[in-house]
């Protein structure tokens, strides 16, 4: 972070841009964080410390924005063990299937190794940078355009970094493109937008359950989400109810 260090403190030195910057507030919680205020929260010890390493290039921090970078642990679900994932099944035989399925890919940075992304499928891989957002911080994460002009979506649907959270982040990478597309370890894929928040009771990390904190793979815990436990065992109990009524009804059957 040398070189992004050395360019906020010339930042301060210029003295119309120390004089325009007063007169705002220090931020917003609607507005991102600066380059230079993303520099002083890693840098600067503090009670609310954030925490983005390795950071091996200081222009992985733009103007809003840090890269991530693929890390090196990736897994692939193959459908071909099951007809569809139901929230609603026994979460031990989900759970069962899934590991069944799942082909998992530790590959090495700066050795060449590589997986090639079908168009249509569907990668789930680590940052290479783990994270650690304070608790009034928390983040965004979207993709960056290069890769998203080839068709590659670092994520699905869950781009919110909760604050508090704790852990290499999940990206869920897709093939949105006609082109198989070859990845490597390392390679920036995606970027992080952090954004001011206060009076939050409970950070992510401090949350009962939370399924990914301090994660080292990049598993999904469809299988172990607490609402879905619920769902199975609301259908159970239905199903016991149709069953002592059906036989009910049968024993009624043949007194008649």
């Amino acid at each position: 972070l040398d070189g992004a260090t050395s360019a906020a403190a010339q930042r301060q030195d210029r003295p119309d841009e120390a004089s325009d910057s007063a007169a705002l507030p220090s931020w917003t919680e609607s507005a991102p964080l600066s380059d230079l205020q993303l520099v002083r929260r890693l840098t600067i010890p503090q009670t609310h410390q954030l925490v983005v390493r390795p950071l091996i290039d200081p222009t992985q921090i733009g103007g809003t924005t840090i890269d991530l970078r693929l890390g090196t642990e990736w897994e692939v679900l193959r459908s071909t063990r099951f007809a569809a994932l139901d929230p609603g099944a026994d979460p031990q035989r989900v759970a069962e299937l899934m590991d069944a399925s799942v082909e998992e890919y530790r590959l090495t940075v700066g050795t060449g190794q590589t997986l090639v992304l079908h168009p249509g499928e569907l990668l789930l891989a680590l940052t290479l940078e783990y994270l650690s957002l304070p608790s009034d911080l928390w983040g965004n994460l979207e993709g960056r355009s290069t890769w998203a002009r080839l068709g590659l979506q670092v994520h699905a649907t869950a781009g919110m970094v909760d604050c508090g959270f704790r852990g290499y982040l999940t990206l869920e990478l897709q093939n949105l493109g006609r082109v198989p597309l070859m990845l490597y370890p390392g390679l920036r894929v995606g970027q992080l937008a952090l954004f001011p928040v206060s009076n939050v009771l409970r950070p992510y990390h401090e949350k009962p359950t939370a399924a990914y904190t301090a994660q080292t793979s990049a598993r999904t815990a469809f299988p172990r989400q607490h609402e879905h436990a619920a769902l199975y065992r609301f259908f159970e109990a239905e199903r016991r109810v149709t069953l002592s009524n059906a036989v009910v009804d049968g024993d009624g059957d043949e007194s008649g």
